[in-house]
């Protein structure tokens, strides 16, 4: 596995650097066929970083790789993760991974304990990194995606053709909102720091 995700795990990881396992992508693409087998790779920048064989069974899945142990020796892994399907109203049925750990349904599965398992994120105290922001930070990024959606930034944006008029306008407003929102959050947690009243917040801000 290349020591991708090895070591302990500390407290409040962020969900997007582990490797996942999503059994709606399974069912996506008919792999939850009883002696199905195949291989799942991971990139990061275009390299590949992990590589896990998985051969479905009844009601599991064997997960077959290599991590490495404390030594940094290469440690053989298999693990048989728990399938539980049930019907939906209107025809067909939803698949489930049973967490490994406390046995709940989960459709998505991640990679833990120095790759020596999967768990749910609760499990593994996993969060999203915009769960570790501070409120400004978090509103900030906020805007910041919807300036995105619109193809620019605070300075320019460019109405998407699909786009009605009264569409774009609505949504360029709401991320300047945002923005001028995560400004004054910024704003007044820096007056609550320094003291600093606003004429000599901007003066400080210009000398960065």
């Amino acid at each position: 596995m290349g020591g991708y995700g090895s070591g302990r795990p500390r407290l409040h990881g962020q969900i997007e650097q582990r490797l996942r396992l999503d059994v709606r992508m399974f069912r996506q693409r008919g792999w939850l066929v009883p002696g199905h087998t195949g291989t799942l790779h991971w990139s990061q920048h275009g390299e590949q970083i992990a590589s896990i064989r998985y051969q479905v069974r009844n009601t599991t899945v064997v997960l077959s790789y290599q991590t490495r142990d404390g030594d940094d020796q290469p440690l053989p892994v298999e693990i048989t993760v728990l399938l539980e399907s049930i019907p939906c109203r209107y025809g067909g049925r939803r698949y489930y991974w049973l967490c490994p750990r406390c046995a709940r349904r989960r459709e998505v599965l991640m990679l833990g304990w120095g790759g020596r398992g999967w768990a749910c994120r609760r499990c593994l105290q996993l969060r999203y990194a915009c769960q570790g922001l501070r409120p400004a930070d978090r509103v900030q990024r906020r805007a910041s995606k919807m300036f995105e959606r619109l193809g620019g930034d605070y300075e320019l944006t460019v109405k998407p053709k699909w786009m009605r008029w009264r569409t774009f306008h609505r949504k360029v407003a709401k991320a300047q909102e945002m923005d001028a929102r995560a400004d004054m959050m910024f704003a007044a947690r820096c007056m609550s720091r320094f003291g600093m009243i606003p004429d000599e917040l901007a003066d400080f801000a210009l000398k960065l």
